[in-house]
């Protein structure tokens, strides 16, 4: 889920590359975690035997949080190259 994240993420950097570390921190795990709950409870209602479980929902918000701080040390990266251009 943290790779789900991570392009996510990127792509918000892409389409506006003056974006936040704010915006990363509360956008990407926000988002990723409402997609994860999602997900699980799919899993939970479609009839394809498959089972929901909040440990999941769980494991899907960390790996929401690695990825927004992978992309705000990225970004961080980024800004301070463009700050000394």
């Amino acid at each position: 889920f943290m790779g789900w994240s991570l392009i996510f993420g990127i792509w918000m950097l892409h389409r506006k590359p003056e974006t936040s570390a704010w915006s990363i921190w509360i956008t990407v795990p926000m988002v990723g975690t409402l997609f994860g709950v999602l997900i699980e409870f799919l899993q939970m209602t479609l009839p394809y035997g498959r089972h929901g479980d909040v440990y999941d929902a769980m494991a899907n918000l960390a790996g929401s949080l690695l990825a927004a701080a992978l992309l705000h040390v990225r970004s961080r990266r980024v800004h301070l190259r463009r700050k000394r251009q």
